[in-house]
């Protein structure tokens, strides 16, 4: 009897897709895709076996539109154990039961969802169709021996025994990821071929590569070189780049690039990277950033070097809806599984693709193996999850054959924290000397305890200057200050915090860099938003205290050329209340306010090794370890995968999250722009296909306040997933395009805002 895979709705069965053509196409693409690795007997194991459930009466009557309900993932899953009793099949059928749903765990109910065992107990006897079609497989699935030895390659024959057996549980774990994530994208890509001919030939996409980049990258960077005058900080970035070049040429790895702000480590660390590829023959190069504003800086700079075909800018504000309709579509389809050679993105898309169990997210994780992967500002991975994030990192040379570079101006001391104890390798490591100009652009100087009045009437006597605070309520606090001081005027005074729309703010940071480039005046109240990545040139900086690394992270948005002469100052603060009491804030912030505190000298400097001070007090105590880098237990949870009917992917993914808070996007209708899309959005039968466009017009909220919009009735829940503030009541009352959403609505409100 033929079996059917897919079929559209006709009584004619000739355009059909048979179960034995999807199966076997799925195999060999999962197989492609873990071939590098040598682990392609996994792909095919996992593609012959993932749809075998469809193999039965119940499904193919489906396919004619009956309403049936079917779990062939489940099904699938089951046979995978007949076909590999023991632990390779146990991979191999968590795999399978959660190519569509989402990887389970094993044991445990997790996100309201059965665990596989449950899953399976309710199965009762399978089809005797489908164990006649697993039966006819046999011969063409790998064998056990195959499967133990791919697996054993790829978690690290080659590892000292110490260090393995401490691994090898996340290892286990990331591999896992990999063997889902080739299945999940190789069906994807399968179905869409025969469902969706058009999409499928919009993939077919000739890139460069990684050869004819590095030659594009030489060809620009010499002409910019050439055109540079000679001082001596274009005489260090010439070094830096210089030192990336020669240290490409290294072995899979783990690698550090410390540049001084200024120093050009964006574009000297792609010329490590495509170095790096062409050496170990990896496929492509993904740059991961925390801040969306500085991801799009930074494609814009790379799209203008390798043209807009070799790279694929992904994050949530990017408007896809922008671009020219093809391209927009190719972008879209490239963003699923990141097949593109220059991938630019977040931390958050990166790092939570790599811990997620769903189909979606997880398409891209193959893609990710053979990568070299640049983490830009990497001081700013979260310390809540750092200790499984730090593992990762280690995992991904060991087990995904990728490199990772981990580039900053303040690098973070983490040898006491890796959990597997790795050792990093410096690219510039003595080759390159920091110049005296840009050594002694600043100096961080102390200014104690001051009220806010007291600080915003200093403030407002400087002609141009920064001040960065950590709360956005004091950042719209020094500003409406500012107005008051001066009666009101606007001009040339600025608020950057989250609470405004990415539309908003990219307006506003292209008027402050007229202002400052024109030499008029420019005072500028924001959060630490600016403090990565946004090329902004102060003569004089205020940083309310916070860790010695974002202390010096701000000291880069002064005098960043040396141009100002030496010893700028940076004035770091604490702002206190009426009674002269510290402002506090998470326990967390304030135990590195602490330590940053003991740093700085009675006569208000900070010694030349502060940083590393900083970071060997802040990650070196036992207790940090545990309870505040990886406050939800992740690698306890991991280290149970070990033995497959422990592990736990349903709860990993879960609790593995960037932003520990409950939040959600709230779309502001203001402005012409937005208020076309509005008109979209009300007028579409899909809403969800205008979220990604929304992000630019969008801010994100916590939960109480949202509930305080929707008390006033200021927010419209009616067109899902959107939550929209309002027009006629909610933007002109709880947003403001100069300081963003105000909590207080011109009430007396504002202690909801953080």
């Amino acid at each position: 009897m033929t079996y059917y895979a897919h079929g559209f709705d006709s009584d004619c069965r000739d355009n059909w897709q048979t179960l034995d053509e999807h199966l076997s196409k799925v195999s060999q693409r999962a197989a492609s895709f873990l071939s590098p690795l040598k682990a392609e007997s996994w792909g095919r194991a996992a593609g012959l076996i993932h749809d075998v459930g469809k193999a039965c009466p119940e499904f193919q009557r489906r396919l004619q539109g009956s309403a049936e309900r079917v779990d062939h993932s489940t099904v699938g899953s089951y046979q995978a154990l007949v076909c590999y009793p023991g632990c390779l099949g146990e991979l191999l059928a968590l795999v399978i039961a959660g190519h569509h749903g989402g990887m389970p765990n094993w044991t445990l109910a997790a996100n309201g969802r059965n665990p596989l065992k449950k899953r399976l107990q309710g199965l009762g006897d399978p089809p005797q169709s489908v164990v006649e079609f697993r039966k006819a497989l046999v011969q063409s699935l790998p064998r056990d021996s195959d499967l133990k030895s791919s697996y054993l390659q790829a978690v690290g024959s080659f590892t000292p025994p110490n260090i393995l057996k401490e691994a090898l549980p996340f290892r286990t774990f990331a591999f896992e990821y990999l063997v889902f994530s080739s299945l999940v994208d190789a069906d994807y890509l399968d179905t869409e071929s025969f469902m969706d001919e058009d999409s499928s030939m919009l993939r077919s996409v000739e890139y460069s590569t990684m050869e004819d980049l590095l030659n594009t990258y030489n060809k620009y960077m010499n002409g910019v070189e050439s055109d540079a005058s000679c001082t001596e900080v274009n005489q260090y970035r010439r070094d830096v780049r210089s030192a990336c070049l020669d240290s490409g040429k290294q072995s899979v790895g783990i690698f550090s690039l410390s540049v001084v702000t200024g120093g050009g480590k964006t574009l000297s660390s792609m010329g490590f990277a495509l170095t790096h590829a062409i050496a170990n023959d990896l496929k492509r190069v993904i740059v991961a950033i925390p801040y969306t504003s500085i991801v799009e800086q930074t494609a814009d700079v790379l799209r203008t070097i390798f043209g807009e075909q070799n790279v694929l800018e992904h994050h949530s504000n990017y408007d896809y809806d922008s671009l020219p309709n093809k391209r927009a579509e190719i972008e879209r389809l490239t963003a699923q599984n990141w097949d593109a050679p220059i991938v630019v993105t977040t931390n958050v898309q990166l790092f939570e693709s790599l811990f997620s169990n769903r189909p979606g997210r997880s398409r891209k994780v193959h893609n990710i193996a053979k990568s070299v992967i640049v983490l830009d500002e990497v001081q700013t991975l979260p310390d809540p999850i750092l200790l499984p994030t730090l593992a990762m990192i280690e995992t991904l040379p060991a087990v995904f054959g990728s490199s990772v570079v981990a580039c900053t101006a303040t690098q973070p001391h983490l040898e006491k924290v890796w959990p597997f104890h790795s050792s990093i390798s410096d690219i510039t490591d003595e080759k390159v000397a920091v110049p005296e100009e840009l050594r002694s652009r600043t100096a961080l100087v102390n200014r104690g305890l001051i009220q806010i009045g007291d600080f915003c009437d200093e403030f407002e006597r400087r002609d141009q200057a920064l001040c960065i605070v950590g709360k956005k309520k004091e950042a719209i606090e020094v500003y409406e200050t500012l107005l008051e001081l001066r009666g009101g005027n606007k001009e040339g005074i600025y608020c950057l915090t989250t609470y405004m729309t990415p539309y908003h703010r990219s307006i506003i940071i292209g008027d402050i860099k007229r202002r400052l480039s024109e030499g008029l005046p420019c005072l500028v109240a924001s959060t630490q938003l600016i403090e990565a990545g946004v090329d902004l040139d102060f003569p004089v900086v205020y940083r309310e205290l916070a860790g010695i690394d974002s202390l010096y992270q701000a000291a880069g948005r002064c005098n960043r050329e040396g141009c100002r002469g030496p010893n700028c100052p940076v004035y770091v603060f604490e702002l206190v209340d009426e009674f002269g009491d510290r402002i506090t804030t998470t326990k967390w912030l304030e135990s590195l306010k602490s330590i940053s505190r003991e740093l700085f000298s009675d006569d208000g400097a900070l010694a030349d090794d502060a940083v590393e001070q900083f970071f060997r007090i802040r990650y070196g105590g036992k207790g940090a370890r545990n309870e505040l880098l990886d406050s939800h237990g992740l690698l306890c949870c991991i280290n149970k995968s070990i033995n497959i009917r422990e592990s736990e992917y349903a709860t990993v993914a879960e609790n593995y999250r960037f932003i520990d808070t409950n939040t959600a996007p709230v779309f502001v209708r203001w402005g012409d722009e937005a208020e076309d899309l509005y008109q979209k959005i009300i007028a579409s039968h899909n809403p969800c296909a205008l979220v990604r466009s929304s992000q630019r017009h969008s801010i994100v909220l916590r939960d109480d306040e949202i509930a305080l919009l929707r008390s006033k009735g200021c927010v419209r829940d009616e067109y899902e997933p959107f939550i929209i503030l309002d027009a006629s009541d909610g933007c002109r009352v709880f947003y403001d395009s100069d300081v963003g959403f105000r909590a207080d609505g011109k009430e007396d409100l504002l202690t909801l805002t953080i």
